[in-house]
């Protein structure tokens, strides 16, 4: 399943260069700021990134860690 938060296309975010197309993804105009929420399916450790070129090899990437309740 796939979630998105897009309301309508934006530059850069066509996520083109990405082998996987995310289970969630979130475009927000440069400035805005943005929330999404949702529950975990199951424990594990997920990458997350910004999909702008060259953003991600910048830094805008991360680590989200589920763990079992």
């Amino acid at each position: 399943m796939v979630m998105s938060a897009t309301a309508e296309p934006m530059a850069g975010h066509d996520m083109g260069g990405l082998s996987d197309q995310p289970q969630l993804h979130m475009a927000l105009a440069m400035g805005g700021t943005g929330s999404m929420e949702f529950t975990p399916s199951k424990p594990g450790t997920y990458e997350f990134l910004c999909t702008v070129p060259g953003h991600k090899e910048a830094g805008m990437k991360g680590t989200l860690v589920v763990k079992a309740p």
